[in-house]
């Protein structure tokens, strides 16, 4: 082709390249020619088919296109399949704009779950088109026609084995602990997409204090940037080693740890103050105080065992901020969530997965809880209470894709255990020939060390559902590896049947212990686990 000086039209060059290309199969005699040669295989890593190509993604597609041609060009047949990310969050948040709905429950009642996942189809393959268009546009040789789908039935059937092994070998577990969980979609969060999404938030900076139960006028003073999570207090957790100030105000005796006595003091605006007794935190634990919303919140005032709204101890307190002694609430934070386990306190979650309180939150029911933080305050500030409330900024985690922040709440998840096989990771990561040698051996090594077991289950609806049924007889679990497996097991299954809700949650099952029904646990699973098995899947 001849370009004439001063005529060039890049959109006209690239229809004819394509055109000629198209015309001419390119793609295919370039294929075929090195057919027999060693074999070099290229992963795609799925796009998300929730929008369009923005040139952020042409970029990294085009990086990509130059390794393909170069192994290419030395020689290799190329394993070049497509592959498309077509399930999860992100693709339900469109879905939802475009339908108009705000909540899951919305969505649930007036939608429907079968329209709904049409609708997310329907999405999915009218971007996908865009994608691909788009892709071959940009010149990306890829193989489209046998592109990968993590929606079809085959794909999902791979993570379902994947599951099984890991079963098998004790990885996969149900369990009950505190998880980040996004009110706005109502599920919970992996470790990983939590760290995608902090940001600068301003909260409420209160300072409290606790009446001792024996003692009158005796106060532990603590500070909490979340008020919400008061109704769910069971303990104030101490540092064993630090030392900790009894310091008199007036007639009242507050405990505050000792090098954080001057520097609380000032920000409550109290000057007349003096230090009768500094003890160590070890010699505190087990002191009990009066719940500060006993009232409010009735179901404190149940007996809960030894350390019944006691002090406790545990190394994680530090006295980087506060005043050395935190309020725990062990269903809303992972620290007080181990403490919690550790004393054998109550793990008292008044707080549903919308982020509302439930009936067990006491005045507080039905209240979504930022708009319960100044009601929290005003009933502790009439019950003299409430020593100081400011606001303050800090980094707080939202949700990656809706933005909302993020909640800590005690809850029954489904977990893959990685901290069990870190060091198989470590080991298998140094194999890998990494360029740059840092990106390994530090980043990438630096996220293995520090893996934490991931939470793989989502109270969501379009995505892999989790392949877990449950006897509502008996309780046993079957976690199934194959539909072939799930066709043998089954006791009934609908006419029309996919791998997707609401289809899949109908199969009942036949308990092989007592012949009882077992019904799906009605989860999918994070998208991040389809992606993440596409070197297997795709093939």
């Amino acid at each position: 082709m001849r370009v004439v000086e001063g005529s060039y039209d890049p959109v006209a060059l690239e229809k004819s390249v394509t055109t000629f290309w198209a015309k001419n199969k390119t793609f295919d005699m370039v294929v075929a020619s090195r057919k027999g040669g060693r074999k070099w295989a290229f992963l795609e890593g799925p796009p998300t088919m929730n929008g369009f190509m923005h040139v952020g993604h042409a970029r990294g597609r085009t990086m990509k296109d130059v390794v393909i041609r170069f192994k290419t060009m030395q020689g290799y047949d190329v394993w070049r399949q497509g592959g498309w990310d077509c399930q999860g969050l992100p693709v339900e948040l469109e879905v939802e704009k475009k339908l108009g709905t705000s909540t899951k429950k919305e969505l649930e009642e007036k939608i429907g779950l079968e329209r709904f996942v049409r609708e997310c189809k329907t999405l999915v393959d009218y971007y996908l088109n865009h994608w691909r268009k788009a892709s071959e546009r940009l010149g990306l040789w890829l193989d489209y026609d046998n592109a990968y789908e993590t929606r079809r039935d085959r794909y999902i059937e791979f993570g379902w084995w994947t599951l099984k092994r890991a079963n098998e070998r004790g990885l996969l577990t149900e369990d009950f602990k505190v998880v980040p969980v996004c009110p706005r979609c109502e599920t919970s969060l992996s470790g990983h997409e939590v760290a995608q999404g902090y940001s600068m938030v301003t909260d409420p900076s209160v300072y409290v204090k606790f009446r001792l139960a024996d003692g009158k006028k005796e106060f532990i003073v603590v500070w909490t940037t979340t008020p919400w999570t008061m109704p769910g207090d069971e303990a104030v957790t101490i540092h064993p080693s630090h030392e900790y100030a009894r310091v008199r105000v007036g007639d009242e005796t507050w405990i505050v740890a000792k090098e954080l006595v001057e520097k609380v003091m000032a920000e409550l605006g109290v000057t007349g103050y003096s230090v009768v007794e500094v003890v160590q935190g070890s010699n505190l634990a087990g002191r009990r105080y009066v719940h500060p919303l006993l009232d409010e919140v009735p179901d404190h005032r149940k007996h809960r065992g030894k350390f019944d709204h006691a002090v406790v101890c545990g190394e994680h307190v530090t006295l980087e901020e506060g005043t050395g002694c935190v309020h725990t609430a062990p269903a809303h934070g992972p620290d007080d969530f181990v403490v919690g386990r550790e004393y054998g306190l109550p793990i008292f979650c008044p707080v549903d997965m919308s982020g509302h309180f439930k009936a067990e939150g006491g005045i507080y029911a039905g209240k979504y809880v930022k708009d319960a933080d100044p009601l929290i305050l005003d009933d502790l500030k009439r019950k003299g209470l409430l020593l100081h409330s400011a606001k303050v900024e800090h980094e707080y985690p939202l949700c990656w894709r809706c933005d909302s922040p993020l909640l800590y709440l005690a809850d029954r998840q489904w977990f893959l255990k990685v901290e069990q096989i870190r060091g198989e990771l470590l080991s298998e990561n140094q194999k890998v020939r990494w360029a740059p040698d840092w990106a390994g051996a530090a980043r990438f090594g630096d996220w293995l060390r520090n893996a934490e077991d991931w939470c793989i289950s989502r109270s969501r609806i379009w995505g892999s559902p989790l392949n877990v049924w449950k006897c509502e007889k008996c309780g046993s679990k079957k976690v199934v590896g194959t539909i072939d497996e799930l066709r043998s097991l089954a006791k009934w299954m609908p006419e029309h049947f996919e791998l997707h809700r609401p289809w899949v949650d109908m199969i009942v099952l036949r308990c092989q212990d007592c012949g009882g029904d077992m019904r799906r646990v009605e989860f999918v699973l994070d998208c991040w686990f389809d992606s993440g098995i596409a070197h297997a899947a795709q093939v």
